[in-house]
């Protein structure tokens, strides 16, 4: 018995396998023997879901404007328009499935919004033409506090705010996502300047609570972190909200 155990505390991706699947036999399908990786395994954390625990949205339906009677003025979405097909989709519900899959304007992308760091990114997900687009989900883990996205075709875990992917098949691949825009503003702002925008409908496919601040309302409202994550720079607090700038 003590010879197996340092074997697999050798063997940090059998480690972790053995742990998780516990949780979600799915789980094996991001650590195994011999993976790739350019984070360090022992700084992923699991989130308290297994794999697709929370739920990305997939082709959601939309709603014209006067239908989405669900909607205040005052409430938080992200606003995208693509090729003239201009799109809102509200962080009440994005709170509840922090990603979602579509076309928008001929453009494959998904919105990878991680509800921990307050960071919503828009990627365009078809890296070759000739091939379908990539399909995300949520692998129920985080690194640094950080939302750890992964693919459909390939299993592998990406990092949320990169683009790029960090352990599994694609890590060595020098795959990077591109961004797109995304407007973070008030429905009331993004209808009066987008009278022609559609909504993310509320009927989901899925029985959430979808009023304002039920998902992470409580989570904000305190200084104190759920999950590890380091922060260096002493005269912010931990939650502070700050732009972030990549040129």
């Amino acid at each position: 018995p003590d010879i197996e155990k340092e074997t697999l505390f050798e063997n940090n991706e059998l480690f972790l396998s053995a742990i998780f699947s516990r949780i979600d036999p799915n789980f094996t399908s991001f650590f195994y023997p011999d993976i790739e990786r350019r984070i360090r395994l022992d700084e992923i954390t699991w989130g308290g879901v297994r794999k697709d625990g929370i739920p990305a949205l997939t082709r959601p339906a939309l709603v014209w404007p006067q239908e989405a009677t669900y909607l205040q003025a005052k409430d938080l979405v992200f606003g995208i328009s693509i090729n003239g097909d201009t799109r809102a989709y509200p962080y009440r519900i994005m709170d509840w499935h922090e990603m979602f899959n579509d076309v928008i304007g001929g453009v494959p992308v998904s919105l990878a919004y991680c509800t921990l760091c307050g960071s919503g990114i828009l990627y365009k997900t078809q890296l070759d033409p000739e091939k379908p687009a990539l399909i995300f989900g949520s692998s129920g883990f985080l690194y640094r506090s950080n939302k750890l996205m992964y693919d459909q075709e390939t299993q592998s875990l990406w990092n949320q705010f990169s683009g790029k992917p960090v352990v599994g098949p694609l890590t060595n691949s020098n795959i990077e996502l591109k961004v797109l825009p995304v407007v973070t503003t008030t429905w009331g702002e993004w209808l009066a300047q987008h009278p022609d925008t559609k909504v993310l409908s509320s009927n989901t496919g899925f029985k959430r609570d979808y009023s304002p601040g039920v998902a992470y309302g409580a989570y904000f409202g305190s200084d104190e972190l759920m999950f590890p994550a380091h922060v260096g720079n002493k005269s912010l607090q931990q939650k502070e909200q700050v732009f972030g700038l990549r040129i």
